[in-house]
């Protein structure tokens, strides 16, 4: 799926922005893309970059071109991504990113791009020394930031960033997508917590190793049912080690949060949103106590996280405090 055929389905305010900006020529040296975990922020970031090197832009990127396809491989010399979500970004990426970007351009087109994906895991020493750069850009030097937490980006990044906001659709709009554009219920279910698109869960099911993801996240989903001994030996001794890096580790909060707030519902005698793991859902529900105090813990580890501390020691936390007095 092109790029911006998502954008016209779910995000027209964001594509007017855009379109109205590349069209008119007024174009901000930076912009910060923000929204709720889900949303393809980096995949719209790699997009506007591709939209400002494009060689045959309409007046978005093509997304065919050859400048677009090296774009997206990392093979375009004046462009530049900087991935927050993999760890914190410190002063040093910072000020190597200034470096190259201070110096003349080596591709014909003459502009340069660079991407700091999740800005609000920057250290405050790499937030001071991007600040210097956003402040006096070098021409034809564009930014592009990503944010899934505004409230953690400081004021003085975003003053001097171009806002756009990608909204998110609801959960169960993006499952009834994705089941009928032929992805499985389950499957359709479980993707939702992490893609808000029916097209990018079709894409992301259809990967090699989807099934051994999958395999691990209904892993966890039964040991959060397992009883109190069982099911933190199994957390602490099988499951830190495959959601060890800090991606893999997101994804598993998101879900847990996702268990434990339909298993509360539950309680309350309200359907849960993941009907395919209802049997489970209904298993947490018997077995683990103080749901709602869980829930929130769930939530703070995950902003824990989010501030770089270690994502081993973050699950640990969560999972002792999840099966105390259990």
């Amino acid at each position: 799926m092109k790029f911006i055929d998502y954008l016209r389905k779910t995000q027209p305010i964001a594509l007017k922005v855009l379109t109205g900006a590349f069209s008119s020529g007024r174009l901000a040296h930076a912009y910060l893309l923000t929204g709720e975990p889900g949303l393809p922020l980096k995949e719209a970031a790699y997009y506007l970059a591709e939209s400002f090197l494009c060689e045959r832009p309409s007046p978005l990127a093509c997304e065919s071109c050859k400048t677009c396809e090296r774009v997206r491989r990392g093979g375009y010399a004046d462009f530049l991504f900087v991935d927050g979500s993999l760890s914190s970004i410190k002063k040093e990426t910072i000020q190597a990113v200034m470096g190259d970007f201070s110096k003349t351009p080596l591709e014909r087109r003459g502009i340069m791009v660079y991407v700091i994906h999740l800005v609000e895991n920057m250290t405050v020493e790499a937030v001071n020394s991007l600040l210097k750069f956003l402040e006096e850009p070098p021409k034809g030097c564009y930014a592009i930031l990503t944010s899934e937490n505004l409230a953690r980006v400081l004021p003085t990044i975003v003053s001097r960033s171009e806002t756009i906001r990608f909204v998110k659709a609801p959960y169960d709009d993006v499952v009834k997508n994705a089941v009928g554009l032929g992805v499985k219920e389950d499957d359709a279910a479980l993707m939702a917590l992490f893609l808000n698109d029916g097209e990018l869960i079709k894409e992301a099911v259809s990967e090699s190793d989807y099934l051994e993801k999958k395999a691990l996240y209904e892993e966890a989903m039964n040991d959060l049912a397992r009883p109190k001994e069982e099911g933190l030996y199994r957390f602490e001794k099988v499951l830190l080690s495959p959601f060890g890096k800090k991606e893999e580790a997101r994804r598993l909060l998101i879900l847990l949060a996702a268990l434990l707030k339909d298993a509360a519902l539950l309680q309350e005698g309200m359907e849960p949103k993941m009907a395919p793991y209802a049997k489970i859902i209904k298993s947490i529900a018997e077995n683990r106590y103080h749901l709602p105090s869980s829930l929130r813990e769930a939530l703070l580890a995950r902003s824990e996280l989010d501030m770089n501390m270690a994502p081993n020691l973050v699950i640990d936390h969560l999972a002792r405090f999840i099966y105390k007095d259990a």
